[in-house]
């Protein structure tokens, strides 16, 4: 009786800080790391926690969450603790980027690289995903998304390869008209949530969480409705 007394009592101190606890978690500046903040707060008050982001740059967000000084990541590409071992990877998908054709004076069926040929294509270089996929196609290379946009813009190529998202953004950013994509993607990646492990004990609660957003479609109403209102007068989906 006694054991089962300070048992039950355990779980009622579990369940107090849970639901009083403010989880802080790292993150890179960009538009998609919005929408997968929208998602976690979603998940996580479900089951009784708050969270809080930090914006930091790509590597020293992950020595802020792999080093503990963070509860985690908001969101990264999978398997990223290969490297990172001290971050659990939650297996449910919180967002995903695609890669798209941006293009302004050119209309063709994306049908995969092989339909870039005919045409002059810009990429970011560092771009490890855009790089593989305009393999022999000799791309013009910049540095930035922004003139990404403007070299499509002024015609000295005739299509962009960016991530959907980054590409709205900077269209809007740059007040850039009559530039659109053209689909489908070619290529999609999931992005994916971690906790550090010294939160290994939440792990099976806000994977369930998530699981039951993405079974009733909710973590893709939650990405349409962002894109639709930040961007959709920019370049219509």
């Amino acid at each position: 009786m006694g054991n089962f007394v300070l048992s039950l009592f355990g779980i009622l101190i579990v369940t107090s800080v849970n639901a009083q606890s403010t989880l802080v978690f790292s993150a890179v500046q960009a538009p998609v790391v919005d929408i997968s903040e929208l998602v976690l707060k979603q998940a996580y008050q479900r089951i009784g926690i708050k969270i809080r982001i930090i914006k930091q740059p790509g590597k020293r967000a992950l020595r802020s969450s792999n080093s503990g000084k963070t509860d985690g990541e908001v969101m990264r590409s999978k398997g990223i603790n290969a490297e990172y071992s001290n971050l659990i990877m939650i297996p449910v998908p919180v967002n995903y980027v695609d890669f798209v054709v941006f293009t302004k004076n050119v209309e063709f069926t994306v049908n995969g690289p092989q339909s870039l040929k005919p045409y002059k294509v810009g990429v970011r270089r560092g771009v490890k995903l855009s790089e593989g996929l305009t393999k022999g196609l000799n791309p013009l290379v910049v540095d930035r998304e922004e003139q990404l946009l403007s070299i499509l813009d002024r015609g000295r190529v005739d299509v962009i390869l960016m991530s959907r998202i980054g590409g709205l953004a900077q269209i809007k950013k740059l007040k850039l008209k009559g530039i659109k994509i053209l689909e489908p993607p070619l290529a999609t990646g999931g992005l994916y949530h971690y906790l550090h492990m010294k939160h290994e004990n939440l792990v099976a609660e806000i994977t369930e969480s998530l699981k039951k957003m993405e079974q009733k479609g909710e973590i893709q109403k939650i990405r349409n409705q962002y894109i639709s209102k930040q961007y959709q007068s920019y370049a219509p989906l």
